[in-house]
């Protein structure tokens, strides 16, 4: 008898949308359901961070950057393995309070990777690093488990959209608050994954049924969002100009816009601290670059205030001469002049015997006591002086005829071009853009003047370009014969004046060949004749046998930074000269390193010259605002050789100070390096040939240490790495399986393996099968035991024993 057809289910003939019913998948759909949204968290978290990390290279430290994500990922990844080995043990005979511990384990980690972001901020702080709490907020959001370990350890869908919700925020405000436009393409990455997601999730909790129509209309509660949109974009545009919160929104809706005519990353709030500042008006917290000082009340120290309180006040020289005594009508008045303690000697200057003076205690505060504010890369030498001639006491630069023709060709008003409506300065001759310049490339950087009482600007040597927002006119500066900077006509630089530089690298290939053709530099040296046969010495011994070139400068300058120690106080001697004191002690102040640095390079011919200045310390990084603040204290001494053609080098011989920074081709780089890659090429192919012959026993151990890892594997897992274990061991053992064999009857035809093994072997494999294949859906702990001990015992060795006995026989 026919079994009569099932009858047909009456549907609508029309349906809804609503008719589109979401169904409750199975077991097995929900863990591959979970599992697709899981690794689209992942991705979109990623992404995330990618974006953060791309905002912060431009600023952070890569170390503590490294050293964030290590801690993190470690962290993250520690918390889910052991959130899947809580969920392991539940498999395995029960042991008492294991489970709480793997719980507590994994909220430990989850709390390591929430703290790790502030933790290496309060450090990075300390050193000079660091970042903005902002900054420090979206780190926290996408490291911890609102962004990664929640897709790592969602087993749930609302854990898993929050994550998804989370990554999204990071991203998009990480995007905002960027600078480059390159920037925009994380964001697009976001959200074409993040389409990806919701459109996956939508399709697989739909249940698609037939219709024959479809009656489409708008609801009310359509009706309502577009007349409540209407409704608020309208008192917006109306009333929005009224309300104080909008407009302050309008001016800093992000925690970095404000302070130029667009945004300036480095900027805080609606003024910052960018080149458009507002002038000092109405209200005493609003300030600007005018030349009044209406709200200023700090004291401005001059360049040799600034000198004398870090290396001492310079000790008077007392000369004896004939004199007569002249009678009253012959004695001039002395009233109109200045008086000997009102000179300042700093500007034509420096002397090496100096007064001992006593360490001042680091600032407490490094914003309101900088002298000025360095954006750009830290331990910058920024010169303000320069001296050419020594006599043994006092650098001077003495107005000779010939320096004195020689500067009144110099002195000219600088060169200018304009760049997209802003006028930029250039020394004259634009000597640093000609093909035989040491210097190479355009690095941007900046300095924001405060508390600096000088009208000379402190500037890199090889500075190509400079500017001042809204100044067009050349007049504003001048460039003398040293290479110095300076705003004539000004008593000091006017406050809170920002000036760009663009600022060349030192090319070491282009200066090793200028110094190896330059001609022996000009005596400038006067007197110091105790010193010389010393300096003398050290000069050769320190050279050796090297050719006239970068080499043996760097011989010296390395020499002084080994053999000598650097000590900020200086001993007040009657007996001994201060260089003299410095050669018997090995150790003293910057000024003495440079002035020993330039007397023995001027013994070997070059020519040389003192600078004095300012290092931008890493130690006074402002995270706030992404600059450094000079003090007081940053005051420093270093020397600069001649290159020819009128290039100078600058020298760093003090240590715990850096050089200058420099740059070279790769090619170059190579051949400088060639027997250090010799030697790491040579230890590279001794250990690759030492890890071939091990290979075998480094593969057993690493299986050994991998069985606890088993734990957190589901069975299926297990069974698959175990088969994939027996290959790479027969593959080892030079019985690599072929195409489309199979794992059984390969290890039957080429091993002879005990009973116990063989038994063992062949109960994995079986399951192996049901498992992938059948309708077995878990191992019996038997089993599990079994894939353990094959992990462990089934050594490369002992399968090399198994093979030769089989060849034996």
């Amino acid at each position: 008898m026919q079994a009569s057809p099932p009858s047909a289910v009456p549907y609508p003939a029309t349906l809804t949308p609503e008719k589109f019913v979401r169904r409750q998948p199975l077991a097995p759909r929900v863990e591959l359901s979970l599992a697709r949204r899981r690794y689209a968290a992942v991705a979109m978290a990623c992404v995330a961070l990618a974006t953060l990390v791309q905002r912060r290279a431009n600023y952070d430290s890569v170390l503590f950057m490294a050293g964030e994500a290590g801690m993190c990922v470690g962290a993250i990844f520690a918390a889910a393995w052991y959130h899947r080995l809580r969920h392991a043990v539940r498999q395995l005979p029960a042991r008492p309070g294991s489970e709480q511990r793997l719980s507590l384990a994994t909220a430990l980690l989850l709390l390591v990777a929430f703290a790790a972001p502030w933790i290496l901020n309060f450090f990075a702080k300390r050193s000079g690093a660091g970042n903005g709490m902002e900054i420090v907020m979206l780190g926290t959001l996408g490291w911890t488990g609102l962004s990664c370990s929640c897709a790592l350890l969602g087993m749930q869908s609302r854990t898993l959209s929050l994550s998804v919700v989370c990554s999204g925020f990071v991203a998009l405000f990480a995007t905002l608050i960027s600078d480059v436009a390159s920037a925009t393409w994380f964001a697009y990455a976001w959200v074409a994954l993040c389409m990806w997601w919701l459109v996956g999730n939508h399709w697989e909790g739909l249940d698609s049924r037939a219709a024959h129509s479809i009656d489409r209309s708008v609801g009310v509660r359509w009706s309502f969002i577009v007349l409540g949109v209407v409704v608020f974009a309208g008192s917006v545009l109306v009333l929005g100009n009224q309300v104080p919160v909008w407009r302050r929104l309008q001016a800093e809706l992000m925690p970095t816009s404000g302070g130029t005519t667009g945004k300036d990353s480095a900027a805080r709030s609606g003024v910052g601290n960018g080149d458009a500042l507002i002038a000092a008006k109405n209200h005493a917290t609003s300030f600007g670059a005018v030349e009044t000082d209406m709200f200023l009340d700090s004291e401005k120290p001059s360049l040799f205030d600034v000198f004398s309180d870090e290396f001492g006040e310079p000790q008077t020289k007392k000369e004896v001469e004939q004199a007569q005594a002249l009678s009253p009508q012959d004695t001039q008045s002395e009233e109109g002049k200045f008086s000997e303690a009102n000179r300042s000697s700093s500007a034509s200057e420096f002397g090496i015997e100096r007064k001992p003076t006593e360490r001042k205690p680091p600032p407490d505060d490094l914003v309101s006591d900088a002298l000025f504010f360095w954006q750009g890369g830290a331990h910058a030498h920024l010169a303000v002086e320069r001296f050419h001639h020594f006599d043994g006491a006092t650098w001077t630069n003495p107005p000779t005829a010939e320096t004195a023709t020689v500067s009144a060709a110099k002195l000219s008003e600088p060169g200018a071009i304009e760049v997209q409506q802003q006028s930029w300065f250039f020394a004259p001759g634009n000597k640093f853009a000609r093909s035989l310049s040491p210097y190479r490339g355009a690095v941007a950087e900046a300095a924001k003047f405060t508390r600096y009482g000088s009208s000379v600007i402190p500037s890199r040597c090889g500075t190509k370009l400079w500017s001042i927002d809204q100044i067009s006119r050349a007049d504003f500066f001048r460039y003398d014969g040293s290479d110095c900077l300076s705003m004539p006509g000004r008593e000091h630089v006017p406050d809170y004046t920002v000036i760009r530089f663009v600022n060349g690298e030192i090319d070491l290939e282009q200066m090793e060949q200028l110094l190896q053709h330059c001609s022996p530099g000009k005596a400038h040296v006067r007197g110091a004749q105790q010193c010389q046969a010393k300096l003398a010495d050290l000069a050769h011994s320190y050279a050796g046998d090297t050719k006239r070139g970068w080499v043996q400068v760097r011989s010296v300058v390395e020499g002084l930074r080994k053999d000598f120690r650097h000590k900020q106080d200086n001993v007040d001697t009657k007996q001994q000269t201060a260089l003299e004191l410095f050669l018997q002690e090995r150790a003293g102040p910057s000024y003495l390193f440079a002035t020993a640095a330039a007397l023995m390079l001027e013994h070997l011919g070059y020519e040389t010259r003192l600078v004095t200045g300012f290092y931008v310390n890493s130690k006074h990084y402002v995270a706030a605002d992404d600059e450094y603040a000079v003090q007081p204290g940053d005051a420093h001494v270093w020397l600069e050789i001649n290159a020819g053609h009128d290039y100078w080098i600058p020298l760093e011989p003090t240590p715990g100070y850096r050089a200058p920074r420099t740059t070279a081709s790769i090619w170059y780089r190579v051949v400088q390096a060639r027997w250090q890659i010799a030697f790491v090429c040579f230890t590279t192919s001794l250990s690759m040939a030492l890890l071939f012959f091990l290979r075998a026993s480094i593969f057993d151990s690493i299986c050994w240490c991998f069985v606890p890892a088993l734990l957190i594997f589901s069975d299926r897992q297990r069974v698959h790495w175990t088969a994939w274990m027996l290959d790479i061991r027969l593959a080892l053992l030079g019985q690599k399986r072929p195409c489309g064999a199979v794992l059984r009857k390969h290890i039957a035809t080429s091993l002879n393996l005990p009973k116990r093994q063989s038994a063992q072997v062949r109960s994995v494999l079986e399951a192996a099968d049901s498992l992938l294949f059948g309708n077995r859906s878990s191992l019996s702990a038997e089993q599990r035991t079994t894939i353990r001990e094959l992990w462990r015992e089934l050594s490369v060795a002992k399968l090399r024993k198994v093979r030769s006995v089989k060849g034996n026989s």
